[in-house]
């Protein structure tokens, strides 16, 4: 008996305090402004569409962008969610991006259907798609990365909404 007690003593003296993780909350926000910074950083590097005030003014534009940035608000706050192993008992919420998803989709075919005369298909070929695809490689890196530390249940759906946060 004295044994254990022994190992019950050295045991609690070798151990270290852990600091507590953050909130999902709290990581979804601090997600959140970094990749909103980013962003910015790139719109600056790059600069804004020419006709950005003309596309504004087209009312489904505007809803595309309101939603885009919800997604990007949900899908980071799924993921910090998903990072824990109970889901901080939010299993909805978690799962709110597929919803938007489906959503986002529904608006792109209304957008496309209300499309008439239908605009011309753009000059350039895959640009678009390759600057995004690089852009978003550096937010999803450090998401994939941070996501590490924390004892998921559920890698693979916090990685993917990560990724598509990023």
């Amino acid at each position: 008996m004295k044994d254990i007690e022994q190992l019950v003593k050295q045991l609690s003296s070798e151990a270290t305090s852990v600091r507590p993780a953050p909130a999902p909350w709290i990581l979804s926000l601090k997600w959140s402004g970094a990749a909103l910074a980013y962003l910015l950083l790139a719109l600056v590097a790059s600069g804004l569409r020419p006709d950005l005030a003309q596309a504004l003014q087209q009312p489904w534009f505007g809803a595309e962008l309101l939603l885009l940035s919800l997604i990007l608000l949900v899908t980071t706050l799924g993921a910090a969610l998903l990072a824990f192993p109970d889901l901080h008992q939010k299993r909805t919420l978690a799962y709110t991006p597929i919803a938007l998803f489906a959503l986002f989709i529904l608006l792109l075919l209304f957008a496309w259907r209300a499309d008439t005369p239908p605009a011309p298909f753009p000059v350039h070929s895959f640009e678009c798609t390759l600057d995004i695809t690089l852009i978003s490689l550096i937010p999803a890196a450090l998401a994939l990365f941070i996501l590490r530390g924390y004892a998921s249940t559920h890698p693979h759906w916090a990685g993917s909404f990560a990724l598509l946060a990023g």
